[in-house]
């Protein structure tokens, strides 16, 4: 399997997602984590992914370097927030479901 290939799955194809669950999982300190952090770590940590992804991305030139400050933040705010979705469900789950129990 390419870098390319690896890099792509992991921003755009819900790669970010799922390394995030496995380090939630295998990391000690943050599978002790309360449910709730747990959600919001795992948002954050899956944002994380994508976004070293996507500098790696560029880093190997597979993607071209955004031309201005303004396409920096563009392009990392999209790639952060593409990758949460599946783990916002959870959150909500949590908030609006789990809480009433």
């Amino acid at each position: 399997m390419e870098l390319a290939v690896v890099l792509t799955w992991v921003v755009a194809e819900g790669g970010a997602p799922v390394i995030a669950y496995v380090l939630m999982e295998k990391v000690a300190w943050l599978s002790k984590l309360a449910p709730e952090a747990k959600r919001y770590a795992a948002m954050a940590l899956a944002a994380g992914v994508a976004i070293l992804a996507f500098l790696g991305q560029v880093a190997m030139e597979y993607r071209p370097v955004p031309e201005s400050a303004r396409g920096w933040i563009e392009g990392l705010f999209y790639v952060g927030m593409a990758a949460i979705p599946a783990i916002m469900t959870q959150i909500i789950h949590g908030r609006l479901v789990l809480s009433k129990k």
